[in-house]
């Protein structure tokens, strides 16, 4: 994500595209109003809107508000809801390539139940995944674990008058911790590390939590020190905080298909809480190394263990039962940050999850 950011729709030509796919269902359900809302521009007019974190489409040539309240509210004749709910539309019947349009589905009990017809007028299926991203806004703040902590550029070990409660807009000094230069304007991520994660049930090394508190930028270099600028806080920033160079993470989240099924479980909750829930962000214990990709869904269950016959001591394995849902933000090695994105019952550290497959 772009610390400064301007989308752009795009105008052109208005073919309808439809699919069956367990995982547009849940993309259908899922309504989220999260994160900071974004000015974008609306094409042909001087209106500024606001857009959201949630799932967003991408109009595609011949879409019209009919069809897609069709494909995801399963009824065409819902579509003023559509065009309610999407206010940078100023008139319904010219909708654009590019333009991107809030989706939801207001049945949350079919979610895993109804498929949508996948039929394209031109007799071909197209994957409509790739015309559907998740905006998540804060991306920014979004933490990782890591087998080994990243090598921190320098410390926080001060804040202009000694100031405690140190967030936006405040100078405070750093000491360098690498022999490399700091050009000012550059900016640099604000993070904490907390001790080393264990699975549980192992006691097998997991790897480092990177707690992310905010953003600076440099402003200016002397020979033992750094100025500095809290440019964003997302946390408290507190002295002892490390900074690393900050990377662009982009907000808008490709939905990735689950072409291969991976097992894993829940590590902790990003705010280290015992249990949580609808919203929360969190880890999981699988990551690049096994297949995972930002977009990717995983369904969260249970599953007992119990013994039918009470003469004997076999046990066997029940049914699993889902209860929640998750999407990945941002993937390492071998972790995954994701975010829950429905719960029903409440979400704890050893939690299975399970890829969604197509």
């Amino acid at each position: 994500m772009k610390i400064t950011n301007s989308m752009r729709f795009q105008k052109g030509s208005h073919t309808s595209m439809k699919i069956s796919n367990p995982i547009l269902t849940i993309i259908m359900g899922l309504v989220m109003f999260l994160g900071i809302a974004v000015p974008i521009p609306v094409e042909g007019t001087s209106e500024i809107v606001e857009q959201e974190t949630g799932f967003y489409y991408t109009v595609q040539k011949g879409d019209t508000l009919w069809d897609l309240s069709q494909r995801f509210s399963d009824s065409p004749w819902l579509w003023p809801d559509l065009w309610k709910d999407n206010s940078q539309i100023p008139n319904p019947h010219w909708i654009y390539p590019g333009n991107r349009i809030r989706i939801y589905r207001k049945d949350w009990s079919k979610k895993f139940d109804t498929q949508v017809e996948a039929v394209s007028i031109t007799g071909s299926a197209t994957p409509l995944e790739s015309s559907i991203h998740f905006l998540y806004k804060k991306i920014d703040m979004v933490g990782f674990i890591k087998e080994e902590p990243v090598v921190p550029s320098a410390v926080l070990f001060k804040a202009k008058d000694d100031k405690v409660l140190i967030s936006q807009g405040d100078l405070v000094f750093l000491r360098k911790k690498t022999k490399g230069s700091f050009v000012p304007g550059s900016l640099y991520t604000i993070y904490r590390t907390f001790e080393p994660i264990k699975d549980e049930a192992s006691g097998d090394p997991i790897g480092i939590q990177h707690y992310i508190t905010g953003v600076l930028e440099i402003i200016k270099e002397d020979d033992n020190f750094v100025t500095s600028k809290i440019i964003k806080s997302f946390r408290a920033i507190e002295v002892n905080d490390k900074i690393m160079p900050y990377q662009e993470i982009t907000e808008e989240i490709s939905i990735a298909p689950n072409s291969k099924e991976i097992e894993g479980s829940v590590i902790i909750s990003e705010e280290n809480s015992n249990i949580f829930g609808d919203h929360d962000i969190a880890f999981i214990n699988k990551g690049r190394n096994d297949g995972v990709l930002p977009g990717h869904f995983f369904r969260i269950y249970s599953r007992d263990k119990v013994k039918p016959d009470p003469k004997s001591n076999k046990s066997v394995m029940m049914d699993p039962q889902f209860f929640g849902e998750l999407i990945v933000l941002r993937t390492e090695a071998t972790t995954s940050t994701v975010m829950i994105t429905k719960s029903e019952n409440s979400i704890s550290s050893g939690d299975s999850v399970k890829t969604l497959m197509e």
